[in-house]
């Protein structure tokens, strides 16, 4: 049983894996050979595949289907492949649509593997591989940012990282230093600094705001797991990227944990949900007074995107198709809404209210799971997964394949935790 956990574990995480690395993969690569044909399908390909072998397996080889939830996501996917379809220019909007399957095939993925296996030493499995392998990533961001990092960014210079960012088809937003990414540096804070910050974005990710929601994700585990160096490590990595959706992450997920956990008297939840509610609601209206104060543009952005959320959805309640919103929007000039850093509004310009079914669905599940019957793994990735959908609702790059796609496939090993805690005290 355990050398079976063992392997499902692997196969489990292979692609997730790969995904934190495929930047650095293909950073290297580009050395030998152009992957332009071949860098969405890579990525990728392992996750569709599993999901479609593991469907079949399950239905046809097992007799098992995949559940209620699972069906209504294969029907969701059904609608996305129409909506692809009917768009005029497949290879433009290809990445539109990839993002917003991120969810649904998160949880198809997840459903696969946690039906597979019949104890729990398979998330056990899952957490000793992938929690090393988180601070593996922090470290590596420490390392980048302390002894690599220069002001002329010689060291991604040298690695042609600019290559890359041409193959994959985001010259437009490679206006930073040396030709990196422009959010490697924030301007959030130049009213303070009198100049733009330099942001950890790990040796492998080579990204600022997908490792601080993969930060975020340790640090909320460190705390849950009272272990005080983690979270030390964890936190300074989540501040050094300048991720104000990690921190709110991060706080989201402490309030959440306080409602949700049993264990605490009623005068404890009374004085940490009071201290942390404080702290939090202070975040968000010095952001909002910094943003209309113009010291910080990119809330002032998030606003301003909303405000054209709302107005999309009335003049075309279906959305106005693949590619038509979100930052893949604003890359290829398809964006017909001005809609951007908002995952939500992202989806809500392309799809409508399916958009908000989805959503809808999602808060549905989290208000009504239990975590009693969870250790502190998967309290976790309970916590992060609901906080990073509410987070969603203000940046785009909260959910990726390359970022909290995890967290979502793990989610069906929550629900199979719970109906098993029910079985037996049945």
């Amino acid at each position: 049983m355990r050398s079976t956990d063992a392997r499902l574990a692997v196969f489990f995480l292979l692609p997730i894996i790969f995904g934190f690395f495929q930047n650095f993969f293909f950073l290297l690569i580009n050395f030998y050979f152009d992957p332009s044909k071949y860098f969405l399908v890579l990525k990728d390909f392992y996750i569709i595949l599993v999901c479609l072998l593991g469907s079949f397996y399950c239905y046809f080889l097992r007799r098992e289907g995949l559940g209620r939830y699972s069906i209504l996501l294969l029907i969701f996917i059904l609608i996305l492949s129409y909506y692809l379809f009917v768009s005029i220019f497949l290879g433009v909007y290809i990445e539109s649509f990839r993002q917003i399957l991120i969810l649904p095939l998160a949880l198809i993925y997840g459903e696969i593997f946690s039906s597979s296996s019949r104890s729990d030493g398979l998330v056990k499995k899952i957490e000793n591989i992938l929690v090393p392998v988180l601070i593996f990533l922090i470290i590596s961001g420490y390392v980048e940012l302390f002894f690599l990092h220069d002001a002329t960014e010689s060291f991604w210079s040298m690695m042609n990282f600019k290559d890359l960012l041409s193959v994959k088809g985001m010259d437009k937003w490679a206006y930073g230093v040396g030709g990196v990414l422009g959010n490697f540096y924030s301007y959030d804070l130049i009213s303070f600094f009198d100049r733009s910050v330099r942001r950890m974005v790990s040796l492998f990710i080579i990204e600022p705001t997908i490792f601080g929601h993969i930060a975020s994700f340790l640090m909320v585990y460190a705390f849950v797991s009272k272990r005080f160096l983690l979270f030390i490590l964890s936190s300074l990595a989540v501040l050094l990227t300048i991720s104000k959706g990690g921190v709110l992450v991060f706080f989201l997920s402490v309030i959440i944990y306080n409602f949700k956990n049993n264990n605490l008297t009623k005068l404890r939840k009374i004085i940490i949900n009071t201290f942390t509610i404080a702290i939090f609601s202070a975040l968000v209206f010095s952001l909002l007074y910094l943003a209309f104060s113009g010291k910080i543009n990119s809330v002032y952005v998030r606003i301003e995107s909303y405000i054209n959320i709302f107005l999309s959805l009335i003049e075309y309640p279906f959305g106005q198709g693949i590619g038509s919103s979100g930052n893949y929007g604003n890359l290829y000039g398809t964006n017909k809404f001005n809609i951007s850093e908002s995952y939500f509004g992202a989806m809500v310009g392309q799809i409508g209210i399916f958009a908000i079914f989805l959503y809808v669905s999602f808060f549905y599940y989290f208000i009504k799971t239990k975590i009693r019957n969870l250790n502190g793994f998967l309290i976790s990735v309970y916590l992060v997964s609901f906080s990073t959908l509410v987070v969603s609702f203000f940046t785009e790059s909260s959910l990726t394949y390359s970022g909290t796609f995890f967290l979502y496939a793990l989610l069906p090993f929550i629900n199979k935790k719970n109906r098993e805690s029910i079985y037996i005290n049945d």
